[in-house]
């Protein structure tokens, strides 16, 4: 599986589409992941997009960001240190 299909199998915005670019977005995005290369992909398109990003790599550190930011939309890997996905759920 490529990252990019990992992206759409795992981006899910809350809108009817994207804002586009120069859009201001309010909402913002955390992405769980431990990879390093697929948090920045992630946060590339995202960014393109013009949403807000914040990224963490376990799952102690998820929930502490969710209580912190009260993200829009959490992306989330299952496969985590510390606290799996389905733990942080």
């Amino acid at each position: 599986m490529t990252v990019d299909q990992i992206l759409i199998k795992y981006i899910v915005v809350r809108t009817q589409g994207s804002p586009g670019k120069g859009a201001v977005v309010e909402d913002q995005i955390l992405i769980v992941d431990d990879e390093p290369n697929i948090v920045q992909l992630a946060r590339m398109y995202l960014e393109r997009e013009s949403y807000r990003v914040a990224a963490v790599g376990d799952g102690k550190a998820a929930l502490q960001e969710v209580e912190r930011l009260k993200p829009a939309l959490v992306v989330l890997d299952l496969m985590l240190p510390e606290l799996d996905g389905l733990e942080v759920c």
